[in-house]
């Protein structure tokens, strides 16, 4: 059994949908739906999104064994000294209880109230094959919640909230826990940071695959209604296997997500790896009120157990700094440059750190052409991807078995695919670097970050759950 809880509140159970929607789903409902599940995702027809039947199967949304130890803190309890002692500088993952009982969010995120504030703002459920976001009016995605069998079901993961006027109300219900005070990313600008902060709904059933924040980032995800499953893995932790990249974890007829992924491979996974204890693996039950502190480097995989709602973000400090700022000189060489610009006039301590580490590792903040090939090569193979992606889609269509997605009923982001293809220009950069400095032959992150003179491999996320195509990297809750 897991431990009880500290400061979670009563709402575990509780479908969130069903308190504001009971009847059946309307004809143009299920046509907005159906239009975004095709769009996110491509590879599946319509009548494959409940092929395996998880909805009927009580192991799809059990809380599973209690594995290793987390501990469990009240927040006031906790001071920043003391966390960062007891829990951070030991790159510990910690659960803090009392953050989101003080929060108005512990009521306006009732499920009516959300309804009634928001029930017409379209957010994020997923992506689709050119990277663009596939929304859903809020109201659409409660009835879904409401009435879906799907075995890994649509999520919101919307890291885009503030910048609608009526939804950026959201952020006066909650504010940063008081022991993640720093966040230096901000001093690089919200146009040269990645996305760090995002509002999380999702239906039992939905989840996120295994991976790592990105840019070594540590993350803090605050659960506000339901239950999230965890499983977390150390950062020396076996990659192909944790990740069930190995034979025999992932067996013919099963999906690459957050349900199959809790259900069926992770009972493979520790078998393989000596057990649980062996491996350094923590599995644990997240109850509403709690907060998940999730350290540098960390695995980590989520399947929420319940309707959830829950808000999460991801932050550089000054102890992460040192793993932060060799993930994120080669990963974002122009967000660096602007950061140790500001770090120089702030933090001189953290820009002499980050200079030290760039003269041990003979690496120069001025892209070289080996470097510039490697990021092209990257965004080559992406694209291959996604071209594949369509293709599958577009034979289906031909065939019949598939339909492309009405646009009215979903919205896509502004970005243009032109940003992640691969331009003529490219092209001929890519050759004329390649001439100067060959591009390794793996295309593994940490051949790639070799090549770009990072001393640490870069960071990657898992698949996103429940149909959602590549989420945003983050702590995936």
């Amino acid at each position: 059994m897991a431990a009880a809880a500290v400061g979670s509140s009563d709402c575990a159970g509780k479908s969130l949908a069903s308190v504001s929607w009971t009847g059946p789903m309307k004809e143009y409902d299920e046509q907005v739906l159906r239009s975004a599940k095709e769009r996110a995702r491509a590879d599946l027809d319509l009548d494959e999104w409940e092929k395996q039947g998880w909805a009927s199967k009580p192991i799809a949304v059990a809380e599973g064994a209690t594995y290793g130890h987390i501990e469990r803190v009240h927040t006031d309890d906790l001071s920043v000294e003391a966390f960062r002692e007891r829990f951070e500088r030991a790159n510990l993952p910690v659960l803090i209880g009392g953050v989101v009982d003080k929060w108005p969010a512990a009521v306006n995120w009732e499920p009516e109230r959300l309804s009634k504030r928001l029930r017409h703002r379209m957010f994020k459920c997923g992506e689709d094959d050119d990277g663009h976001a596939v929304k859903i009016k809020l109201k659409y995605f409660n009835r879904y919640m409401a009435t879906t069998r799907d075995d890994s079901p649509l999520y919101i993961f919307d890291s885009a909230f503030t910048k609608d006027d009526r939804c950026k109300k959201l952020m006066d219900d909650f504010e940063v826990p008081p022991q993640f005070p720093e966040d230096l990313f901000q001093l690089s600008g919200d146009s040269r940071r990645p996305p760090y902060r995002w509002f999380l709904m999702g239906p039992r059933r939905s989840g996120t695959c295994l991976h790592i924040d990105p840019l070594a980032t540590s993350a803090w995800n605050a659960l506000v209604r339901g239950r999230k499953r965890w499983v977390l893995f150390p950062p020396d932790a076996d990659v192909p296997l944790v990740r069930g990249k190995v034979d025999g974890i992932v067996r013919s007829g099963e999906d690459d997500e957050a349900v199959d992924y809790f259900a069926l491979h992770l009972p493979r996974i520790l078998e393989k790896g000596g057990g649980a204890e062996a491996m350094g693996c923590i599995q644990f039950v997240q109850h509403p009120g709690e907060t998940l502190f999730v350290p540098s480097g960390w695995w980590h995989a989520v399947l929420n157990l319940d309707d959830t709602v829950a808000i999460t973000q991801n932050f550089a400090s000054t102890v992460n700094f040192p793993r932060v700022w060799l993930e994120t000189r080669g990963g974002r060489p122009k967000m660096a440059r602007k950061l140790l610009r500001e770090l120089s006039k702030c933090r001189p301590d953290l820009a002499a750190q980050a200079r030290a580490l760039n003269e041990r590792d003979g690496f120069s903040m001025v892209e070289t052409p080996a470097q510039r090939a490697v990021k092209l090569e990257r965004r080559r193979k992406r694209e291959e991807r996604r071209n594949q992606r369509k293709a599958r889609r577009a034979a289906r269509a031909a065939s019949g078995d598939g339909s492309d997605s009405d646009a009215s009923t979903t919205s896509t982001s502004s970005s243009s695919s032109s940003s992640t293809s691969l331009t003529d220009s490219d092209s001929d950069e890519l050759s004329t670097a390649a001439a100067g400095a060959p591009v390794p032959a793996s295309s593994s992150s940490a051949a790639a970050a070799a090549a770009m003179g990072s001393s640490s491999s870069s960071s990657s996320s898992g698949g996103g759950g429940g149909g959602g195509g590549a989420l945003p990297a983050g702590p995936r809750g």
